[in-house]
């Protein structure tokens, strides 16, 4: 179960709340370092998923705490 404070973002090949156009030049941007996306810790697995919610609400490390879903 997920406590009502914490908020979880998960994309799958989609962005229905930005237009494609928009959201088409974001990994771009990141990657010429014009947009920066503050990494906390990236978790590899669905079985890392609780250590990378742990690691969220301790508050510790400020960032995105990612979940890899390797295949």
């Amino acid at each position: 179960m997920v406590p009502g404070w914490v908020r979880l973002t998960s994309y799958a090949n989609e962005a229905a709340g930005l237009p494609a156009d928009v959201f088409a030049h974001q990994p771009q941007a990141v990657a010429e370092g014009h947009l920066k996306v503050p990494v906390a810790e990236v978790h590899h697995g669905l079985a890392q998923a609780p250590d990378a919610q742990d690691d969220a609400e301790s508050g510790i490390t400020p960032g995105k705490h990612v979940v890899v879903l390797d295949g």
